[in-house]
């Protein structure tokens, strides 16, 4: 265990062996989730995150770990770029991004305590995307770009 990284409570290591599949879902759409963002290796925070996601909970718990997992990529980019700080920026950008995409999308791999939690989140994930397609291309992505601002400007003086 890395004593820089948030873990939750209880956190059982040869468990988060086992459930661990590196960044992105596993399967063909995993290899399609790098486990480097620009030169260093955030494998540990997606380990810390897919122990969380296997243990599972409620949609409150899920948040919790979606948060600790950027939280844990910030820490990871502070702690190991002390050659390539110039790439840092970007490393936050991308950190922005994967948070982005385990809290909106995630849902569907998190194990939820039970179907009724899975379901109502389901439906609440299917109306909002049904609010968004009603959106203009435009809106849309003035949405998105005021999103990835938004996480931006918390990282703004993290180095």
């Amino acid at each position: 265990m890395k004593d820089y990284l948030d873990y939750p409570e209880p956190y059982l290591e040869f468990l988060a062996e086992k459930l661990n599949n590196g960044c992105g879902p596993g399967g063909w759409k995993g290899v399609l989730i790098p486990d480097i963002i620009y030169l260093i290796s955030i494998k540990e925070a997606c380990k810390i995150h897919d122990y969380e996601y296997g243990i599972g909970g409620y949609e409150e718990d899920k948040i919790e770990a979606d948060y600790r997992f950027y939280m844990n990529i910030l820490k990871i980019i502070k702690k190991k770029s002390k050659f390539s700080k110039f790439l840092n920026p970007l490393r936050r950008k991308r950190a922005c991004l994967y948070y982005g995409a385990v809290s909106e999308d995630g849902w569907e791999y998190y194990n939820y305590i039970n179907e009724e939690e899975r379901e109502a989140v389901r439906i609440a994930k299917a109306s909002e995307y049904a609010s968004e397609k009603a959106k203009t291309p435009l809106s849309k992505l003035v949405s998105k770009v005021k999103k990835l601002y938004s996480c931006s400007e918390q990282n703004k003086g993290v180095d």
